[in-house]
């Protein structure tokens, strides 16, 4: 097939997926090469480039960078594409996440090499009014768990429309509070950071949406800590999207880099450090992905890096923790795997559910946009939560839980919407 004209531009522009759609006739392996062939010879042309002159605009500069390439390609067949970012290959990484491998640097013509762009300020801190629960006598331990809460926004017409489930998160609450957990435990992503992500995202809805996603984020762990007054602990693990305020920071800012305002124990642009997480009862423990909550020897909490498809994650991460009970997240599903050891000795493995949208919102290998909206198509995901019961001496009781339209059904109770009856 002959590259050329709009064909070309949605060659350079479009995902690979995308391409399979409009050409059927061609092999993925060749689309790949045809792919990564133009792009190189645009990519060396381009980062010779300087960056925007006068009134030229983005169009032109690219019509000139595919001119000195030798690229058949004009303005107009430009404008007719659906540039959804120009890149010059993809690979899945180790999270199975798809990662670009070259972005070209067009991404931000006005922007210089190495220039920061973070506008950050410290969140408002929450009123925390703690419910009146009073701490219940009983002979085991009740531990409360969510996870993937991805908070962020798409900014659409200047209206904030948030990647997070609030009906799943009310939802949550509810149940944290009739349950009166003695722990509560985040397996984390509980921020997208879509803004700050090395990963080409599917438009521009996520620009200026930091501050507003980091506020909710405090808010959603104040609200935890208001409705759990007894708890003994509440803790959340570093995890691949937390992570991204760090490499931004290090990408961008590195002398700013645990940098710590006098007398603070957490550096001024670290995660726990924005969320005043200390302020609202919450212990953060860093470094992905080894980070874990080890509750007791045999029961550890961790984000995860393992998103195996065919519901078989729960049974990998199981295979190497086969001496003790792991939960992570990161998955956005619900899955579970138990093992029996030689010695008699039972152990579970679980990935809890997710308090996201899983309709195609969140920013994700499968989401799109059209006519400036998020495409609504449902992930294969699930929204839950787990609660586990710790009778001692190794004697768990795992509780999967899922939310189904922001409503929960546990024990013969109902949670969702703004009552739990």
């Amino acid at each position: 097939m002959k590259w050329q004209g709009a064909a070309l531009a949605n060659l350079l522009t479009k995902d690979i997926d995308e391409l399979i759609l409009l050409y059927a006739d061609q092999s993925k392996g060749s689309i790949m090469r045809a792919k990564q062939r133009y792009k190189k010879k645009l990519g060396e042309v381009m980062e010779r480039l300087p960056n925007g002159e006068g009134e030229k605009d983005e169009l032109d500069r690219l019509a000139e960078a595919f001119k000195e390439a030798g690229i058949n390609l004009t303005r107009d067949d430009l404008a007719k594409a659906d540039r959804a970012g120009f890149h010059v290959g993809y690979i899945r990484n180790a999270d199975g996440e798809i990662e670009y491998t070259k972005p070209l640097p067009h991404v931000d013509f006005g922007k210089k090499a190495g220039e920061s762009t973070l506008s950050v300020e410290p969140v408002k801190a929450a009123i925390i009014r703690p419910s009146r629960a009073r701490g219940v006598v009983r002979d085991h331990k009740v531990l409360f768990v969510f996870s993937d809460a991805q908070i962020g926004y798409r900014r659409i017409d200047d209206e904030l429309v948030p990647i997070h489930d609030e009906q799943s998160i009310d939802a949550a609450l509810q149940l944290a509070k009739h349950l009166n957990p003695d722990f509560v435990v985040d397996c984390a992503d509980t921020t997208d950071f879509a803004e700050l992500s090395r990963h080409p995202v599917d438009s521009d809805h996520f620009q200026h949406t930091l501050q507003p996603s980091l506020q909710r984020t405090h808010d959603l762990f104040a609200e935890f800590t208001a409705v759990t007054p007894n708890a003994e602990r509440r803790v959340t693990v570093a995890s691949n999207h937390v992570k991204r305020l760090t490499d931004y920071v290090l990408r961008n800012a590195p002398a700013l880099y645990n940098v710590k305002q006098v007398g603070e124990k957490h550096a001024a642009l670290s995660y726990p450090g924005l969320l005043r997480l200390d302020q609202i009862g919450w212990e953060y423990i860093d470094g992905y992905p080894a980070a874990e909550f080890e509750y007791k020897e045999d029961l550890a909490f961790i984000h995860g890096t393992f998103a195996v498809s065919g519901g078989s994650t729960a049974a990998k991460l199981s295979k190497v923790n086969n001496d003790r009970n792991i939960v992570q997240g990161h998955k956005h599903s619900i899955e579970s795997h138990y093992q029996t050891t030689r010695r008699g000795k039972q152990f579970g493995a679980f990935v809890v559910g997710a308090l996201c949208r899983t309709d195609g919102v969140v920013p994700s290998y499968w989401s799109s946009v059209g006519e400036n909206q998020p495409v609504h198509r449902h992930e294969n995901w699930q929204n839950g939560v787990m609660v586990i019961y710790d009778y001692g001496d190794g004697k768990y009781q795992f509780d999967q839980v899922p939310i189904h339209n922001g409503v929960i059904h546990y024990q013969g109770r109902t949670f969702g919407g703004t009552q739990s009856h």
